[in-house]
């Protein structure tokens, strides 16, 4: 988030928190809205786990959620490039292991890392 003469403007958006404008200024806790979205991506996945076409779908929908409801979004290129880099947090980084050492990014390894479940 950039403050700029009093104004607060949301520079990026993530995988599981929603913005500060969306977020009625919580933009630390991890929302119920994003985990059940990405976990109903994985689910119509074939693969159904959080690879990185499900967190491209993720990403393009909290995009145009963001662009939809937050008028003070602002395109700031240093925060959009962390903003990338974690939608491949679950599907390379942390998911039950490493990246290339067997790690699994399904639904009980990434439920397990955030402390969230949703219905299946």
């Amino acid at each position: 988030m950039l403050v700029a003469s009093g104004f607060q403007f949301d520079a990026n958006f993530y995988f599981s928190k929603e913005d500060y404008y969306n977020g009625c200024g919580d933009n630390h806790h991890i929302s119920s809205r994003l985990f059940k979205q990405n976990c109903e991506l994985a689910l119509l996945d074939p693969s159904k786990q959080f690879n990185f076409n499900v967190m491209g779908k993720h990403y393009g929908l909290q995009s145009k959620f963001a662009q939809k409801y937050n008028p003070n979004l602002y395109y700031f290129p240093f925060p959009m490039i962390v903003s990338v880099v974690a939608y491949n947090f679950y599907s390379a980084f942390f998911s039950n292991g490493t990246y290339g050492a067997g790690g699994v990014a399904n639904y009980k390894s990434i439920s397990n890392i955030v402390s969230f479940t949703f219905a299946i």
